[in-house]
C-alpha cells in the first residue's frame, strides 16, 4: 500500500506539471478519429442479433441452402373487390414494377400464384369459396385484403438489402392511390425502419443530452473553467471511441448507435471530481501547480479505480452471445478508459489554463449538506440496516417477475407506419413470422408422410397465433410427383421456369430421401406466443409423425426465441461477473474483506428497485434493458469508491466512524451528488425519444443513477458503521 501511494504521488506530480501540454496533444488527437467518423455505418439487420455460432443458426442455414432464401416482403392492401378486371390490373401492373427490382427474387401475386395452382380467378370468383389455397396469404377472409409476397434474393451485404427495400417502397408509392393504398411489412422492412430511426436517434439525442449536462454542470460547478474542462474531455473521449468503432470494422446498431451519450454522461464523473475539488484547494493553497498535485494526488487511485469499475461493468456484457450487446460492452468498457486517460489529462490542463488562480467568493472550508445526513444514517445503523435489507430482499422477488421480450416492433413508436402497416397485414391477410418444419423421410414412403402431414398441418392451422401453414399438399397438390408437374408444364410452358422453382421450395429429393418443408405463417411478434407454437410443433410432430420421417424445426420465429433465451443469460452472466469482479476490486484496491462486504447492498440494492419498477410498469427486458442492470452497477459503485477512499483518510487521521462519516460526505458528497445528478439529467434528457430503446434506457437509467446516489447517502453509512471497516471506535 505505501508503494502504491508512493506511485501515485510521483504520478499526480507528473500530470500537474505537464498538464497543460497533455491538454493540448491530447485535444489534437481528436483529429484521427474524427477523420475516420465519414466511415460510420448502420445495420439492424435480423442477421445482427442472431446467435452465429448455435446449432440452431447452423440448421437454419442448412435449411436455407436445401429450399434457397427465406426474406421476404408482404405488401398488402384494401380493395373493394379484390378479383375485379380493375383491381387484378392494378395487382398485376405492381407486380411487374417490383419483378424489375434489384434483389428482388421472385413476386407472388394473386393472380399468378393462383394462374400456377389452377384457379381460375376473375368475376364471379369469390374469396372464401373459390381461392382456398389463397386464403390468409394473397387474399384475407373479409373478401377485401389482397397481398403480394416479394422474395428477395441473399443479400451480400446490408447496404444490398437496404436499397431493395427502399426501392421495392418506392415502387409502392408510385403504384398506390385512393382505394389501393399499400401495407408493407417483413423482416427486411423492420432492419432498414430500425436503420433509420436509430440514424436520427445518432444524430437528435446526443445534442440535447450535452446541452442538459452543460447546463446541470455550469449549475452545480458555478465556473466556466471546470464546465468546459470537463465537457471538452468527454467531447475527445466520444470522438475517440466512435472511431474506434468504426476503424475496427464494426457497423452501429439500434443499441451501439447509444454509444455516444451513453460515453457522454459518464465520462463526466471523475472530471466533475477533479474540478470540484480543485477549486476547494487551490483556495487554500493558491498555486495552480500545488494545488493541481494534491487534487490529483487525493483523487487518482479513487478515479482510476471507479473508471475500471464501470468498465468492467460494460466489459460484462461480452458475455452475450448477441453481438450488439456484446459489442456495446466492448466498446464502452474501451470508452471509459480512454475517458480516465482524458479526464487526468485535459481537465487539469484546461483548468490550470483558464481558473489559474483562487477566487474571492469561494468556500475555504465547505461542508455539504450530506455529512450530517451521512452521520445520521450512522449513527442509526442497527436500524438502517435490517430495513435496507428487507427491502432488498422485498424489491429482489419482486424483480425476478421481470418478463423477457425480443420482439423488434415493440421497439418502434406505436403511431409509426411501420407499426400500422403490421397490424394490418396481420390481422387482415397473414403472418409475418414463419416456423419452418423440414420433414425428411424416404422416397418410397412420401405418399404415407404426405398424409401425416395434412393432419399436421391442420392441427398447426387450428392454433390461435398462426395465419397459414404453407406445403405441398395445400399449395401445389400435382406437383408433388414428377407426372402432376411435367403435365402442368405442358399446359403452361410460359410458367415452367416459376413452376420449378416453387416445387423446389417446398419439396427436395436427395439421393433415396425427400425433404418436405411446411411453412408456419404467425400473425403474432410475442415471443412468449411462438415459444408456445414452437413446443406445440415439437410434440405434435412426434405423435403424429411418429417414425416415418424425421422433423426439423428452424425459421426466424426459432432464432427469435433463441434471442430471447440469450436475454435472460446475458441478463444472469452479466450481473454475476460484473458484480464478482467488481467487488473483488474494491476488496483489492481498498485491502479490506470488509469493505467490499459493506458495499454489496448498498450497490445491488438500486439494480433490485430497477427491476422492481420495470415489473410494476409492464416493462420487459429486451435487447436494451438487458444491459442497464450491469451498466448502473458499474456506475454505482462510483459513489461507493469516492465515499470509501474519503473515509478510508478520515479514519487514519484518528476520527471515530460517525464523524468520519460525517468528514467524507462534507468533502465528497458534493461531488457524489453532482455526478448524479448530472447523469441522471443527462441520461433522462432521453427520455423523450420516441425510439423505446433509447426512451426507456435513458429513463431506467437516469431512475439507477438517482436510487444508487440515495444508496450512497443513506444506506452505506449504516454499514460502515455496522462492519467497524478501519475503525474499532464508535
Amino acid at each position: 500500500m505505501v508503494f502504491a501511494d508512493a506511485i501515485s504521488s510521483w504520478v499526480a506530480g507528473l500530470l500537474a506539471r505537464h498538464c497543460r501540454w497533455l491538454a493540448v496533444l491530447a485535444i489534437l488527437s481528436a483529429a484521427v478519429p474524427l477523420y475516420s467518423l465519414w466511415g460510420v455505418r448502420i445495420d439492424n439487420s435480423s442477421e445482427v442479433w442472431l446467435q452465429t455460432d448455435s446449432r440452431d443458426y447452423r440448421a437454419y442455414r442448412e435449411f436455407l441452402g436445401r429450399f434457397g432464401n427465406e426474406e421476404y416482403i408482404v405488401i398488402a392492401a384494401d380493395m373493394n373487390e379484390p378479383l375485379s378486371e380493375r383491381s387484378l390490373a392494378l395487382q398485376r401492373d405492381l407486380a411487374a414494377r417490383l419483378r424489375t427490382v434489384e434483389g428482388v427474387e421472385q413476386v407472388l401475386d394473386v393472380e399468378s400464384l393462383g394462374k400456377l395452382l389452377g384457379l381460375n380467378l376473375g368475376r364471379g370468383t369469390t374469396v372464401t369459396g373459390d381461392t382456398g389455397p389463397l386464403e390468409n396469404l394473397l387474399l384475407g377472409k373479409d373478401g377485401r385484403t389482397m397481398g403480394i409476397i416479394v422474395q428477395l434474393a441473399v443479400a451480400k451485404e446490408p447496404d444490398m438489402r437496404r436499397r431493395t427495400v427502399e426501392a421495392v417502397e418506392t415502387v409502392a408509392a408510385q403504384v398506390q392511390r385512393p382505394g389501393f393504398m399499400l401495407h408493407l411489412a417483413g423482416h427486411p422492412v423492420i432492419g432498414v425502419e430500425l436503420d433509420r430511426v436509430s440514424r436520427r436517434a445518432s444524430l437528435m439525442f446526443l445534442p440535447p443530452a450535452a446541452v442538459m449536462c452543460l447546463i446541470l454542470l455550469y449549475g452545480v460547478l458555478r465556473r466556466i473553467a471546470g464546465v468546459a474542462a470537463a465537457m471538452c474531455s468527454v467531447g475527445v473521449t466520444v470522438l475517440w471511441t466512435v472511431g474506434v468503432v468504426v476503424m475496427a470494422g464494426r457497423t452501429l446498431n439500434m443499441v451501439t448507435v447509444i454509444l455516444p451519450p451513453v460515453l457522454f454522461v459518464l465520462s463526466l464523473s471523475n472530471g466533475i471530481h477533479i474540478a470540484a475539488r480543485y477549486f476547494v484547494v487551490l483556495q487554500e493553497l493558491h498555486l495552480t501547480q500545488r494545488a493541481m498535485a494534491a487534487t490529483l494526488e487525493e483523487l487518482m487511485r479513487p478515479a482510476v479505480l471507479a473508471a475500471v469499475t464501470t468498465a468492467a461493468g460494460f466489459a460484462s456484457l461480452m458475455v452475450s452471445g448477441m453481438k450488439p450487446i456484446s459489442d456495446f460492452g466492448l466498446f464502452c468498457a474501451i470508452g471509459m478508459l480512454l475517458s480516465l486517460v482524458f479526464n487526468l489529462t485535459i481537465v487539469p490542463g484546461l483548468l490550470s489554463l483558464l481558473h489559474p488562480k483562487p477566487t474571492a467568493y469561494a468556500v475555504r472550508h465547505p461542508m455539504h449538506w450530506s455529512g450530517p445526513l451521512g452521520r445520521f444514517m450512522a449513527v442509526h445503523a442497527r436500524v438502517v440496516g435490517p430495513v435496507s435489507m428487507l427491502m432488498f430482499a422485498g424489491t429482489l422477488l419482486l424483480g425476478v417477475r421481470a418478463t423477457v421480450e425480443s420482439n423488434m416492433l415493440s421497439f418502434l413508436p406505436e403511431h409509426s407506419k411501420i407499426t400500422a402497416d403490421y397490424a394490418f397485414v396481420g390481422t387482415r391477410l397473414t403472418g409475418m413470422y414463419s416456423v419452418e418444419v423440414e420433414l425428411d423421410g424416404r422416397t418410397v414412403e412420401e405418399a404415407g408422410t404426405l398424409a401425416r402431414m395434412k393432419l399436421f398441418a391442420d392441427a398447426i392451422e387450428g392454433q390461435p397465433t398462426v395465419a397459414k401453414v404453407v406445403y405441398v399438399g395445400n399449395l401445389m397438390p400435382r406437383q408433388i410427383d414428377g407426372i402432376g408437374l411435367l403435365s402442368g408444364l405442358l399446359r403452361n410452358p410460359s410458367q415452367a421456369g416459376v413452376m420449378a422453382e416453387m416445387a423446389g421450395r417446398y419439396r427436395v429429393v436427395e439421393d433415396d430421401r425427400v425433404h418436405l418443408r411446411m411453412s408456419v405463417l404467425i400473425n403474432s411478434m410475442s415471443g412468449a406466443d411462438h415459444y408456445r407454437l414452437i413446443e406445440f410443433i415439437r410434440a405434435g410432430g412426434a405423435r403424429l409423425l411418429g417414425e416415418t420421417a424425421r422433423i426439423g424445426i428452424t425459421g426466424m420465429a426459432v432464432l427469435s426465441n433463441d434471442v430471447q433465451r440469450s436475454l435472460v443469460q446475458t441478463q444472469i452472466r452479466s450481473i454475476t461477473v460484473a458484480g464478482s469482479v467488481i467487488l473483488l476490486m474494491i476488496t483489492l484496491s481498498l485491502w479490506s474483506v470488509r469493505a467490499g462486504m459493506a458495499a454489496i447492498v448498498p450497490n445491488f440494492l438500486p439494480i433490485s428497485l430497477l427491476f422492481a419498477v420495470m415489473v410494476a410498469a409492464g416493462l420487459a427486458v429486451d435487447a436494451a434493458t438487458v444491459m442497464i442492470a450491469s451498466i448502473a452497477l458499474g456506475i454505482a459503485v462510483d459513489n461507493t469508491i469516492h465515499f470509501l477512499s474519503q473515509y478510508k483518510r478520515e479514519v487514519a487521521r484518528g476520527a471515530a466512524i460517525a464523524d468520519a462519516v460525517h468528514l467524507t460526505l462534507g468533502k465528497v458528497g458534493r461531488a457524489m451528488v453532482f455526478t448524479s445528478v448530472v447523469a441522471a439529467g443527462g441520461f433522462g434528457i432521453l427520455g423523450i425519444a420516441d425510439f423505446k430503446p433509447i426512451a426507456y434506457f435513458g429513463l431506467l437509467t437516469g431512475f439507477t443513477m438517482l436510487t444508487a446516489l440515495a444508496a450512497a447517502l443513506l444506506v452505506l453509512p449504516a454499514y460502515v458503521r455496522l462492519l467497524r471497516i478501519w475503525c474499532e471506535k464508535a
